[in-house]
């Protein structure tokens, strides 16, 4: 590998491709769709959405405007948790996600002739007939001719960091995209593995110059070149290992086992790794990439006839909320298209 090809992948290369989340307050299951009434232990539907936050409240939206009798299934727990804002959301940059959810909770009452909700989440789906049987984990049954998968995903964050999970969302974060701007200019930790993290480092120099990464303990075989154009971009690499983040956002005390006082940041980014909820998809059948997300296509079509993926467990996710709306606008569409091409076949 030459310079220019060593210096792209190496430094580079990851950080745009690296996947983007977002995060925001926890929705108790309750919350959801707490005007809805209940949905029956049993019956037939036209569709079924796994799972009911941005992108499942997004398909069931265009779905109820279609006039497709559809049940959402959710156990309240989105992987957007901790931080106060979804930012980078064009018209809602910044808001609550609390208030953008209680805002479709309250659209969607329009549609609810349609639309059907039960707490608590699929256990297990299998073809039947033409189209699925999917049971949940109390028990109940139910038919439908397309399944729609909305079951996110989970962040593992770095194991061995006192205080990372207090801090996650609200002081230590994992996407420059979604809070670079509210951090610009801000003193910044980047904690990695190794050289596994350094791209993002490099990203996130577009919205800081004085950044440390650590890459806890681990070497960062990179020839001294590349080393020093990380340096003369503000980034400084630290061997040290990570073992305590306190403090709050804005002053943070990162503690490392090689140093006996604390390093003093303003801000951190620590991602960790991406779990895909994608165990519907296995028992059906479908394709998952090597990261384990449902392959679709652009219509979010999975591999298997009549089941598609929406939001971050998708192949095309990217972990933005407006992304998420998106998919589901678009699975939506594909499902009442494929009613009515059935109906003039």
């Amino acid at each position: 590998m030459n310079r220019k090809s060593f210096l792209k992948t190496g430094l580079l290369g990851a950080g745009a491709l690296f996947q983007i989340p977002f995060t925001g307050q926890r929705i108790p299951a309750q919350a959801v769709f707490e005007s809805f009434a209940e949905a029956p232990d049993s019956g037939t539907y036209d569709a079924i959405i796994a799972g009911g936050s941005f992108a499942g409240m997004s398909a069931a939206m265009s779905l109820g405007r279609c006039m497709r009798k559809t049940l959402v299934i959710d156990a309240g727990l989105p992987r957007n948790r901790r931080s106060p804002s979804a930012n980078n959301f064009f018209s809602r940059d910044g808001q609550n996600p609390r208030e953008i959810a209680a805002a479709a909770r309250e659209q969607l009452q329009e549609y609810q002739e349609f639309l059907y909700m039960k707490r608590g989440e699929i256990a297990s789906a299998a073809p039947s007939g033409n189209g699925f049987v999917v049971q949940t984990a109390e028990g109940q049954q139910y038919q439908t001719r397309f399944l729609i998968l909305a079951t996110g995903l989970t962040d593992e964050l770095l194991s061995g960091i006192d205080g990372l999970e207090d801090l996650w969302g609200n002081g230590v974060y994992h996407c420059p995209y979604c809070h670079g701007w509210e951090n610009r200019n801000r003193k910044t930790a980047v904690i990695g593995q190794g050289a596994a993290r350094l791209s993002m480092a490099s990203t996130i120099s577009n919205w800081t110059g004085d950044i440390t990464y650590f890459s806890q303990g681990e070497p960062v075989n990179f020839p001294a070149e590349a080393l020093e154009l990380l340096s003369r971009n503000g980034i400084k690499v630290s061997y040290e290992t990570v073992y305590k983040i306190e403090g709050e956002p804005g002053a943070l005390r990162i503690r490392t086992r090689e140093q006996t006082e604390p390093h003093l940041f303003e801000t951190c980014y620590a991602p960790g790794t991406l779990r895909y909820h994608a165990s519907l998809a296995e028992q059906l059948g479908c394709d998952l990439t090597d990261r384990g997300a449902i392959e679709v296509n652009e219509q979010y079509e999975s591999t298997v006839p009549g089941v598609l993926a929406i939001g971050d467990v998708c192949s095309r996710g990217n972990g933005q909320v407006i992304h998420a709306a998106y998919s589901g606008t678009v699975s939506a569409v594909r499902v009442n298209f494929a009613f009515i091409r059935e109906r003039f076949s």
